[in-house]
This record gives structure tokens, C-alpha cells and sequence, in this order.
């Protein structure tokens, strides 16, 4: 269930579309269906955005990484704790995609990390090194809450993009 499963399940979704991008609600099932578990523990919720093969395979990783963490230390590691992930398109097809991952749940977090680990460095090198996004994170008591910006604008398909 490493990184490369991420990158395989991707490469999978983009191929059945001819690499011309992936629906974010298939890439995000896709991604999270492994550590789901029993029971409905992940929520997602937002329009239809169809993303670039050139933001797919990145952002796939990310949801990735942030599923391994919460399975290894946050919300999936204990059996009532849930993760929503929501997400919006500001500025129509070539916009920004604004995603919020939101754990509950889960063990309290009494402080957040001293050292950025493996994830974190991950998440950080992915979003703002290969998509010229953002990325931050809150280690709250209740849980991680991680916020994500995605300029779409940056691939190579700006026109792929859409709301519905």
C-alpha cells in the first residue's frame, strides 16, 4: 500500500480516460478506498472536477500520504475516527482547486510535531515543488485539518477543469 499503489491507481484512472485527466471524486475513492476500512469512516463531498493527468498523479500521491498518516497515527487509527474531505473550484475551469482534509475521532493531539516527517516533506514537495500549490497544516486537538490549493491554471489542459 505504498507510494507507488498511489501512482499505480492513478496511472490506472488517467489511462481509462486516454491521459486526459481524471475526475477528482474517482481519484480520491480510488486513493482512500485501502484504508477505508468497515464501515463509511471517509466522507468526500464537492462538484465534479475533472484535473489534469498533470495534477492527478500529485495530488494522488498527497491524498495518499495524508491516508498513511491518518491510518499510522491520526483518525483511521482508532475505530471512531472519521476523515472528511471536501473540495471547491474558485474561478471556473483553469481556477484554483481549494481542498480541506478533515480528521475527527481520533487520538487528541496534544501538540503538533517537533520534526516534519516523510508525509509532511511529501505533501510539501508535491504541492508547492510539482503544482505551484499550498499546503497547510494544524495539528488540533480534535485532529489534523489540512488545506490545499491547487492552481489548475498550471497544467498542461487548463480548459479540463470543470464545476457542476
Amino acid at each position: 500500500m505504498g507510494g507507488g499503489g498511489a501512482l499505480a491507481r492513478a496511472h490506472t484512472l488517467l489511462a481509462q480516460d486516454r491521459w486526459a485527466g481524471a475526475d477528482l471524486r474517482a481519484l480520491l475513492e480510488g486513493e482512500l478506498a485501502p484504508f477505508r476500512g468497515a464501515g463509511q469512516r471517509v466522507s468526500l463531498e464537492g462538484p465534479r472536477v475533472a484535473v489534469p493527468a498533470s495534477v492527478a498523479q500529485p495530488l494522488g500521491m498527497a491524498a495518499h500520504e495524508l491516508a498513511t498518516n491518518a491510518v499510522k497515527h491520526g483518525a483511521l487509527s482508532v475505530p471512531g475516527g472519521y476523515v472528511s474531505v471536501t473540495w471547491r473550484l474558485s474561478g471556473g475551469p483553469g481556477g484554483v482547486l481549494r481542498l480541506r482534509w478533515v480528521e475527527t475521532g481520533g487520538p487528541p493531539v496534544q501538540r503538533p510535531p517537533v520534526h516534519r516527517g516523510f508525509g509532511s516533506r511529501v505533501l510539501e514537495a508535491t504541492l508547492r515543488g510539482q503544482l505551484g500549490g499550498s499546503v497547510s497544516l494544524a495539528w488540533e486537538e480534535k485532529g489534523l485539518i489540512c488545506e490545499m490549493e491547487v492552481p489548475l491554471s498550471r497544467a498542461t489542459d487548463p480548459g479540463m477543469a470543470t464545476e457542476g
